[in-house]
């Protein structure tokens, strides 16, 4: 395989930052692998710490990306654009918990959807790929409306429609029914609308591979706001990730994968969402 330029968001820490650790051992030699985070000071101390790594294959190369800001996106891509002339693999890690459902929905899709979009004109258009770090927590069985199910799982599903669904869960939140209209808790569904956003630029996007993945229970500062001690290392939950970015997917494209339980510390297989 070519060298590849791949960008992993809010990669300062967690999992993003297992997905970088990764990369440079085992991307393709000669790859240049962006670490981008929010908050400058602490994305160029993770570029120090990872600078020290042996064996790199890849470049390492630091970036400041906002994902819910539209100049902060825009800065980064024309920066690839002239640099590189193509994105080969998007890694879409970035995302928040917390008690501030709407801020969640702003975030976790809407500026996933922003990067996407902005990325997908410069995407490599002939093997590009799309990875997002969704959850299990996102399946659709979470969801007590049947409704909210079927047209979240719709196949034919449309990406004014999804928007529209997560604008009607904001609408439900800041009128305190989001639960009694059959929500679930917020970090599920903004999971479960990047699964269904991965879907829908999966059917768009014929020639690139996009995929969603849950990488299990992971000692982040998110895993263990879940409650108890979360079994897998940063690394470990890396693997699916990495998988999805740089090997051989056999050409799948608008999967959910994950292992069977979120504590397995295997690659992954596809799911049933």
């Amino acid at each position: 395989m070519n060298p590849q330029v791949i960008l992993v968001t809010g990669a300062n820490r967690g999992i993003g930052y297992g997905i970088v650790r990764s990369l440079l051992t085992t991307a393709p030699s000669h790859s240049i692998v962006y670490l981008t985070s929010r908050d400058v000071s602490r994305g160029q101390k993770a570029v120090t710490e990872l600078s020290t790594i042996g064996g790199r294959s890849s470049n390492l190369v630091y970036h400041q990306l906002d994902i819910t800001d539209e100049q902060s996106i825009d800065t980064l891509v024309n920066k690839i654009r002239n640099a590189h002339g193509r994105l080969d693999v998007l890694i879409n890690n970035a995302s928040i918990a917390g008690s501030n459902n709407e801020l969640m929905v702003d975030v976790n899709y809407y500026g996933t959807l922003m990067v996407c979009k902005k990325f997908l004109p410069i995407i490599e258009k002939e093997h590009g790929r799309i990875v997002t770090i969704g959850s299990a927590i996102g399946h659709l069985a979470a969801f007590e409306s049947e409704e909210i199910r079927n047209q979240l799982g719709n196949p034919e599903l449309t990406l004014e429609e999804l928007s529209a669904l997560m604008d009607k869960y904001k609408a439900d939140c800041k009128a305190g029914k989001a639960s009694e209209n059959g929500w679930p808790m917020a970090y599920a569904v903004t999971k479960a609308a990047e699964t269904a956003l991965s879907g829908i630029l999966a059917r768009k996007y014929p020639s690139l591979l996009v995929n969603v993945c849950c990488p299990g229970w992971v000692n982040t500062e998110m895993g263990a706001s879940m409650g108890g001690k979360p079994p897998k290392t940063i690394d470990e939950g890396a693997r699916i990730p990495v998988r999805l970015a740089i090997n051989d997917l056999g050409g799948v494209s608008g999967g959910f994968w994950e292992n069977p339980s979120v504590m397995d510390t295997g690659v992954g297989s596809i799911s049933v969402w």
